[in-house]
């Protein structure tokens, strides 16, 4: 039986809050009679009950007015049906056939326990019900009793019965040895200090619950006798299999028909021969399939039980099939269906359409919550994660018509007791039938299933996974954390998939590169590395904490090692003198080039390699000696250069996500390197407080934070650590690490080793600093080095390129298909059935699209059109039929927006970049001071000379080449004082009145251009940014006519409603993530640059947050 709590309360919720007011009083005065007991007769633990704080773990009111244990963190009961029956029931069971060690050695007896049985050890105490049926039915001499975890004693309080235990022990001169906290693996030593004061010639031993550490001790004791009673410790494994797993409270069996004879060969044979027509390699497997833990058994009737081999511990009670019918009939009540839509909040990508479409819709959501009916007749789809004999399934099968059916059954053992337990192939034909689809995964503990299933989710769209039920079909703590990353993955599946502009900009992206002859690692018709040469130490330097501590051996030993700079780590090398001979960035987004451009050293970049994937920014390339690409699994780039280029056997990275650092590991192994050493890839740290190289962008010179980490980002996670028991670290990290390990599992035939004080990752043994040699020499990493630049990259032809993609993603093609697919849902809509016939029709165009091979439709709609279906499929879960089109009708009205923006840029910009910003100050301040110094640039002004003097931008005006002016005016007459010698001048304004005249008649060189901002002249801020933006103005294309800075959205008044349109008429309207800018004509490829290191981006639809600052939302760090 599942133990989840909602399982074990009342229906009805003020029946359930009624029945916990009245037992909360008699709760309170068992406490404190257990304290006073405790104080009187174990001061120790007294002591540790006052002190104690329960954190996670307490007692509640069940539906049969009866306390039980539950866990708040997974939400899961500890006992669960009829309590205090079952512990009695398991008591005894012991008390007529206990396990004893003596002479003979340790074995469970046949006979029920005598009058003068010696010792007792008790593994267990949770509620310590079973402690007082003992003390009461029994007469040992003494009883030793282990609980490790203290909350449990603390609820142990809380049922009133040590006041008894201790009272009958005192009457029957029974001692009770309290071991708190510890786990049993001591019991060996604990009994020879007692058989000293006590001696005694057996023990009996009760479990009252399985453990990791109690299944262990019972086992160890196996082969020993009471002689062996001596001073020595049990040590077991931290870890166990996720198929020896036991509940720690296991139903208690009553019945002894249970048996292998009873198992019905006829339905195996029927089962058989079903999934030998449909699924023939199951058939193969289970035909003639030997049980390896888990064993079936039936009873007289014909219900399939499951039995641990080796502890005889059944997976289900008397009734197993009743016991599954109880779960599915719960389940149908309150099924689970993850929210899984609104998540990723945006973060640097926020001026993205689609998440600015994204945050409407969840403007339009806020406050709306589904109201949880019971399971539909009809379910789209549904994940079982677990079946054990198989009984929920059949009577989900039997009672609803589930038209995608995921089930995910780890136990091969279990999968074979379903073959003589329930009718698999009634299941299969109805699903034949009906035309639905059913997967199955057998025997996979989660490692492969999320690539499993997402290979099944884009058959058929990823928006299915929003109407997914999750059910599970029995408890196993072993495997939650796969069920938990399978729930956090699918949520990242819909969160963060590959929307519109991120395949857009990766397809631009890669067709610049190959268009630029940038070689393509590529391994048909290439020489492998050689033998030698793959022994060259490779340093993968990332910009953890550990990096700090790292760099004077990076220094002394990176002359004969190949050094691979990643990400932000290069801030750190270049500050500390050090020039990488490559460096490594994995984002497609420009803020690769904001951090590279804020180092202020274009020299120094010029002597670097850049290895990157497919789809980086060509802004980022241009900084950088020699690039050098690769392919990533999974970007519709990827699988479009494939599908154009089959015969060159393109490689793909299949292990290089979600950091730069597990790209580059995976791309140094696929070269074929052997020796990889890891500096500064922590992916954890110590002190939350000390996340990154304190040498890198990440700090400010004086070692203060340049933002405040630990606010925006949860680092409360826990993992083992490399050099420590353990450290701290978020999820992608935790993500990051768990794809590392499987990287280096696909690559056993290298060594990694990892040299941090950071999270331990499986398969890169820890190395002390002291302890690295590179035995290779200078001649031969100089040789390695040629190999990668001159051998293993490779240009793909670019004339058969331009080719080949023009005839396969025609451009006027694809404008036709976007306002076909537009047109789907431009129309009236009645209803629930109308909405889900929109999303089936979406899905089929786009599908259709994809066949038709003519437009690039399906690549870059494909991610965002699966988001929208997602929205509007949860839509027709909410039961208020006129509040469910209301908010159709208006997540539609986004949904246009975003299409008809999408179709305006498109067809003005096929080729558009990415234009992401990152710590955009920075890097404006730091590249303009470059351009004014290289292009001998000054900036001149009568009225904002003192401002101009402060940025720093004014060293070169005696001798400039270039002269730009700036220039406050309050009126027309101001125009005037435009200098004859400047190539362009700037004129600001806070008056709108005046600036609506001048742009009506703007009498001056066309090169000038008007800013305006609202600021007050006492505002000096509002002035300084004002001028900041003329500047910016100056140095972008002579089409902008007219230059905002971005403010906040108080600052702009009524300004937007009463001037802006008039204003915007007949111009185009770009954005940077500093100013909005209306140019007289579209720009140029060429002018979507400017000299600050800003670029432009389309706004085909300007509105009063087009002026507003770009504030970067992250998702909020979730509260403790």
């Amino acid at each position: 039986m599942l133990k989840a709590i909602k399982f074990y309360l009342l229906d009805d919720e003020d029946k359930q809050t009624s029945l916990e007011v009245e037992s909360a009083y008699a709760i309170k005065k068992n406490k404190e009679k257990s304290l006073i007991a405790f104080k009187r007769v174990m001061p120790a633990i007294f002591t540790q009950l006052i002190r104690a704080r329960s954190t996670s773990t307490s007692v509640f009111v069940n539906k049969d007015k009866e306390l039980d244990i539950v866990d708040f963190n997974s939400g899961k009961v500890f006992y669960g049906e009829q309590v205090t029956a079952s512990i009695h029931q398991h008591v005894d069971s012991f008390i007529s056939s206990p396990w004893v060690l003596d002479k003979n050695g340790f074995s469970r007896q046949s006979k029920p326990i005598e009058d003068d049985a010696e010792v007792l050890v008790v593994l267990g105490l949770a509620l310590g019900i079973h402690l007082l049926k003992l003390v009461n039915e029994t007469n040992f001499k003494s009883i030793v009793l282990y609980e490790p975890n203290f909350e449990f004693t603390h609820c142990s309080m809380l049922t009133g019965v040590w006041p008894e235990i201790f009272k009958v022990a005192a009457e029957k001169g029974t001692a009770i040895y309290f071991q708190s906290q510890l786990d049993g693996s001591s019991v060996l030593e604990d009994l020879s200090e007692l058989k000293q004061v006590s001696p005694f010639a057996s023990v009996h031993f009760y479990q009252h619950y399985h453990s990791a550490s109690f299944d262990s001790v019972l086992k160890s004791l196996s082969g020993l006798t009471i002689k062996d009673v001596q001073k020595r410790l049990f040590s077991f494994s931290s870890s166990q299999p996720f198929d020896d797993y036991l509940v720690p409270w296991s139903p208690v069996v009553t019945s002894n028909d249970w048996a292998t004879s009873n198992l019905s060969k006829d339905v195996f044979d029927k089962n058989i021969e079903a999934f030998a027509k449909y699924y023939p390699d199951i058939a193969k497997e289970f035909s003639d399939y030997k049980p390896v833990k888990w064993e079936p058994k039936a009873n007289q009737s014909g219900e399939v039980n499951l039995f641990h081999i080796e502890t005889c511990t059944p997976l289900y009670g008397d009734s197993p099939k009743r016991e599954s019918e109880l779960a599915y009939e719960a389940f149908v009540k309150q099924p689970n269906r993850d929210n899984l839509i609104l998540g990723y909040a945006g973060g640097k990508l926020i001026h993205y359409s689609h998440h600015k479409m994204v945050r409407k819709i969840q403007e339009h959501l806020a406050g709306m919550e589904e109201e949880e009916s019971k399971l539909p007749e009809t379910v789209k789809s549904m994940l079982l994660f677990g079946m054990g004999a198989g009984y929920q399934l059949e009577a989900l099968s039997d009672s609803r018509d589930i038209e995608k059916l995921f089930v995910c059954e780890p136990n091969r053992d279990y999968f074979f007791a379903s073959l003589f337990a329930i009718d698999w192939a009634a299941i299969l034909n109805k699903v034949e039938e009906k035309r639905h689809r059913i997967y199955l995964n057998i025997g996979d503990d989660g490692t492969n299933l999320v690539r499993d299933l997402l290979s099944q989710f884009h058959s058929i769209g990823t928006h299915i996974i929003a109407n997914t039920y999750l059910t599970l079909g029995y408890d196993n703590e072993v495997l939650l954390p796969a069920v938990d990353k399978l729930r956090e993955d699918l949520r990242l599946i819909v969160a963060m998939g590959e929307y519109f502009e991120h395949s857009r900009f990766g397809t631009t992206h890669t067709k610049w590169a190959v268009e630029n002859n940038i070689g393509f690692y590529r391994k048909s018709g290439v020489p492998e590395l050689s033998r030698n040469l793959s022994e060259v130490a490779v340093f993968i330097v990332g910009n953890g904490p550990s990096l700090d501590n790292l760099l004077p051996l990076l220094k002394e030993e990176r002359e004969r090692a190949i050094v691979i700079s990643c990400g932000t780590a290069l801030q750190a090398m270049h500050s500390n003198g050090i020039v990488p001979d490559f460096h490594a960035e994995v984002e497609s987004n420009r803020a690769s080039f904001d951090w590279a451009s804020r180092i202020g050293d274009k020299d120094y970049l010029k002597q670097i390699n850049f290895i990157s994937c497919n789809g980086v920014h060509p802004d980022t390339v241009k900084l950088y000696k020699d690039t050098f690409l690769a392919f990533k699994e999974g970007e519709s780039s990827t699988v479009f250069m494939k599908e154009l280029f089959p015969e060159l056997e393109l490689p793909f990275l299949h292990f290089s996500y979600p950091t730069v650092s597990n790209f580059v590991i995976n791309y140094v192994l696929e070269l074929g390197f052997k020796q990889v050493y890891l500096f500064g890839v922590d992916l954890g740290m110590v002190d939350v407080n000390h996340h990154h190289s304190k040498s890198s962008g990440y700090y400010k010179k004086d070692g203060g934070e340049l933002f405040n980490h630990a606010e925006r980002i949860d680092t409360s996670l826990v993992v083992r650590g490399n050099f420590r028991p353990y450290v701290n670290t978020k999820f992608e990290f935790n993500m990051s690490k768990s794809v590392i390990e499987k990287t280096l599992s696909a690559f056993s035939d290298a060594d990694v080793y990892n040299l941090n004080d950071g999270a331990k990752i499986v398969g890169s043994p820890p190395l002390e600093q002291d302890a690295l040699i590179t035995t290779n020499s200078l001649e031969d990493k100089q040789a390695a080095m040629s190999w990668i630049q001159t051998q293993a990259h490779v240009p793909i032809p670019v004339a058969e390129f331009q080719q080949r993609f023009a005839k396969r993603f025609n451009h006027d093609a694809l404008i036709e298909d976007i306002t076909n697919f537009k047109a789907l849902s431009d129309k009236e809509f009645n209803g629930r059935e109308d909405i889900d016939k929109l999303v089936f029709d979406q899905r089929k165009f786009l599908v259709e699209a994809y066949l038709r091979k003519s437009s690039i439709l399906f690549f870059y709609f494909n991610g965002t059109s699966n988001y929208i279906n997602s929205i509007f499929s949860k839509l027709t879960h909410f039961k208020n039929d006129e509040l469910v089109m209301e908010k159709f009708e208006a997540i539609k009205s986004c949904w246009h927006n975003f299409l008809d923006d999408a179709l305006t840029s498109v067809s003005m910009y096929p080729d558009a970049f990415d234009s992401v910003s990152s710590f955009t100050k920075e890097r404006q301040e730091i590249t303009l001071s470059e351009y004014v110094k290289s292009k001998n640039v000054g900036f001149i002004s009568d009225s904002a000379s003192h401002i101009i003097e402060t940025l720093g931008l004014n060293e070169n005006i005696d001798n400039s080449q270039h002269r730009y002016q700036l220039e406050f005016i309050s009126s027309a007459a101001d125009l005037k004082k435009r200098k004859p010698e400047v190539s362009r001048a700037a004129f600001i304004t806070n008056k709108p009145e005046l600036l609506l005249e001048l742009h009506e008649g703007f009498n001056t060189a066309e090169t000038d251009v008007l800013v305006f901002s609202p600021f007050n002249n006492s505002d000096k801020k509002g002035v300084e940014k004002s001028v900041f933006t003329a500047v910016l103005a100056l140095v972008s294309s002579n089409k902008l006519k007219l230059v905002f800075p971005k403010l906040e959205k108080e600052d702009w008044g009524s300004f937007f409603d009463d001037y802006f349109h008039k204003l915007s008429n007949s111009m185009t309207s770009f954005e940077t993530y500093s100013m909005f800018a209306l140019a007289s004509e579209p720009l140029a490829d060429k002018e979507m640059t400017n000299e600050a290191g800003d670029r432009f981006w389309l706004c085909p639809r300007p509105l009063e947050a087009s002026l507003c600052k770009t504030k970067i939302i992250f998702n909020k760090k979730k509260s403790s």
